[in-house]
């Protein structure tokens, strides 16, 4: 079995689309936090790059690495690292999105559409960020899931909401009307709702105002993912706009259908306006609206990268 080094920038949107290669290649891993020492040597890693010069001095990491079969990493400060280990231990190297400023000389970039990435030999377009769909939900709370549902016998919506960032925000006024809006277009349903590691502490405000059969705030309980869950069991799925990694999780698997709960933001014209509407145009999810809207056609990436990774 090969064993795969994946460089970590310690963001789990990130990390997990590396985890997820392996997964679905079924290859071992080991993780690595990897930190360029300060702006200035990532600054000098660009240079670097460009006159093929590969160093460690310029980052820091968090293990001794013997070897490895292939080397894997997600986001802009690991790419430079990617390379270093990929040239140390002669071996193949995968970059997941698109590493702009640096050379494009990795064995396989693997991006989304949203990247608008250049036509090279080297790069795979993907339609969303990778995810492994078959996760496991093996804590005690997310199974009191399959108990209310097999015992309530009724359909249930789940709610994943996440938080504000560099191109949107999301307001407490706003999400009300939202959640009001959902509870309105599912009046027969059980209600679920999960927030996440970058929701503000007054959007979680607004949803303790709310009777939901399931409530979990991550301001509260860090430990428990309860989205895996909501895949499999829910009939609908309500995602807020902010987050890639978040509605690629949910249109990769299951069968819910999908809507978008939109924040505001920053910037109209912006690459993850543009992932938006053409998952939307594809039928993999709607828009919340006045209507419930059933779109639910699912991508699989997993094809993908396994037929592209399968010679390795």
């Amino acid at each position: 079995m090969k064993h795969a080094l994946i460089i970590s920038d310690k963001k789990p949107g990130h990390l997990n689309q590396s985890i997820a290669i392996a997964k679905i290649m079924n290859w071992e891993y080991t993780i690595i936090d990897v930190k360029f020492k300060n702006k200035f040597c990532q600054l000098i890693s660009y240079i670097f790059d460009f006159i093929n010069i590969s160093v460690n001095f310029l980052f820091s990491n968090s293990n001794n690495i013997n070897n490895c079969d292939i080397v894997i990493s997600t986001g802009s400060t690991t790419y430079y690292a990617n390379k270093y280990f990929a040239k140390k231990f002669n071996v193949k190297n995968i970059a997941v999105l698109l590493p702009r400023i640096y050379r494009l000389n990795f064995n396989h970039i693997i991006c989304p559409k949203y990247d608008f990435p250049p036509k090279k030999d080297c790069i795979t377009e993907i339609p969303a960020n990778i995810c492994y769909s078959k996760l496991k939900c093996n804590s005690e709370e997310i199974n009191r899931f399959s108990e209310s549902f097999e015992k309530n016998n009724k359909k249930y919506v789940g709610i994943i909401i996440g938080g504000n960032s560099s191109k949107s925000k999301i307001y407490p006024e706003n999400i009300k009307k939202q959640i009001n809006n959902i509870f309105t277009l599912t009046p027969n349903h059980g209600h679920w709702i999960t927030t996440s590691r970058r929701t503000p502490s007054n959007i979680e405000q607004v949803i303790e105002e709310y009777k939901f059969e399931y409530k979990l705030l991550y301001s509260k309980n860090k430990n428990v993912n309860p989205v895996p869950a909501f895949i499999q069991l829910c009939d609908h799925i309500f995602v807020t706009a902010d987050s890639s990694s978040m509605i690629s999780e949910v249109i990769s698997s299951g069968s819910a259908n999908i809507t978008i709960i939109p924040v505001n933001n920053k910037k109209i014209l912006n690459k993850f306006n543009f992932f938006i509407k053409n998952i939307v145009d594809n039928g993999c999810a709607s828009i919340l609206s006045s209507t419930l809207n059933t779109n639910n056609k699912k991508i699989n990436s997993e094809i993908i990268i396994k037929n592209l990774l399968k010679d390795l």
